[in-house]
């Protein structure tokens, strides 16, 4: 297959997004919280953190239907009081009707690379074009450009002078 890069999850709505000490305080909690909470990386992580971790977390109902998000209240309470008034006012009757889901969740990005332990991810806002190894895992942001590669050849490949003259190059197209 010829997919190999894609772009993160379209989230729209930051009380989705937390700090790891209030997921951390969540899982605390309720421990069953952890099977919706996942670091989040976004472009600026990519292009300014030493290790590319995530700086936030994110609550992440994948494509759930609304009754068994509901089964963890405290994490749908949070995106019921930070995410839907604002998605009541969006135009799209898909992302006002499904509030608790991000508004695209990016389905054929987490297929591809559910088999990898890493991926080689890039911020697609900025002027770093050097791509960086990444572990699986978290939920990547629309701000990051995803390859479904997890070998240092792919990385040497994507770091090369070649690569970096084609990005700026077609950087707009």
């Amino acid at each position: 297959s010829e997919d190999l890069a894609f772009i993160g999850s379209y989230v729209l709505g930051l009380g989705f997004t937390m700090t790891a000490e209030q997921a951390a305080a969540l899982i605390d909690k309720d421990p069953r919280n952890a099977d919706c909470l996942q670091p989040y990386v976004i472009g600026q992580d990519l292009n300014q953190r030493p290790n590319q971790s995530a700086s936030r977390w994110i609550i992440n109902f994948r494509d759930w239907p609304l009754a068994r998000a509901e089964a963890y209240p405290d994490l749908i309470d949070i995106v019921r009081r930070l995410v839907k008034p604002a998605r009541d006012r969006n135009n799209r009757a898909v992302r006002r009707d499904r509030w608790w889901r991000y508004a695209e969740t990016a389905p054929e990005l987490y297929a591809a690379i559910a088999g990898l332990d890493h991926v080689l991810a890039i911020s697609r806002v900025g002027n770093a074009v050097l791509p960086m190894r990444v572990p699986t895992g978290p939920v990547f942001s629309e701000a990051a450009v995803v390859f479904a590669l997890d070998g240092r050849a792919d990385l040497a490949v994507l770091s090369s002078s070649a690569h970096s003259t084609w990005v700026v190059r077609y950087t707009s197209t």
